[in-house]
């Protein structure tokens, strides 16, 4: 008699998005504003595992256009992990969701002007491509001032390179961590999008 084939393990993201789906009812992800979510375990870890913690239980983390909350569900628990999203209605969804981890704390703003004003440890960006540029010029900004994160995981379209975000950004450093295939967000996006993992560059401070 054959061994009984272990069970595979459920996709805790891929449930998450389902139950989003449903708060959301009719309404669709808005593709004016560039909305596409992580909807499998194997993309949200490839962000959690970029961020590189030891122990989060001290840091403050903010995940930048957050969204429906779907990353932050797979971050571990911090000291204060702040998500920031434009969208009320995702804002709301991801409150509801995310009831349960009180490390969570969920702001309707400009994910860039609130960074400028609240120094963080760590940041996850899930902005939209279009914001690429100003959020590199915002880093640069704060890495320049001595008052960037230590450490930003960003999802970039597939065209950025990690070399092209140093380009009129000399006080950053970045690595290329590979591509996030198109069909592990919710819409399916056009396109893959590129994971990029940036730091302040010691060397110039």
């Amino acid at each position: 008699m054959q061994g009984r084939q272990p069970a595979m393990k459920a996709d805790q993201t891929r449930a998450y998005v389902q139950r989003a789906a449903r708060l959301l009812g009719g309404s669709q992800p808005k593709d004016l504003m560039d909305q596409h979510f992580l909807c499998t375990d194997v993309a949200t870890g490839l962000e959690v595992r970029a961020l590189g913690f030891r122990d989060s239980a001290d840091l403050h983390v903010a995940e930048l256009g957050s969204g429906i909350g779907s990353v932050a569900q797979a971050l571990p628990a911090c000291r204060r992990l702040d998500l920031v999203e434009l969208d009320p209605t995702l804002c709301q969804v991801a409150r509801q969701l995310l009831s349960e981890r009180s490390d969570i704390h969920v702001t309707c703003a400009d994910a860039l002007g609130w960074i400028r004003r609240n120094p963080v440890d760590a940041v996850v960006s899930n902005l939209p491509g279009f914001l690429t540029t100003r959020l590199l010029d915002q880093l640069e900004q704060m890495a320049a001032a001595d008052c960037a994160p230590s450490c930003v995981v960003a999802a970039l379209p597939a065209n950025v390179r990690a070399s092209d975000c140093l380009l009129g950004h000399p006080h950053l450093c970045a690595v290329d961590l590979g591509l996030l295939d198109a069909d592990w967000f919710w819409p399916r996006q056009q396109g893959p999008s590129r994971l990029v993992r940036l730091r302040p560059d010691a060397s110039v401070m």
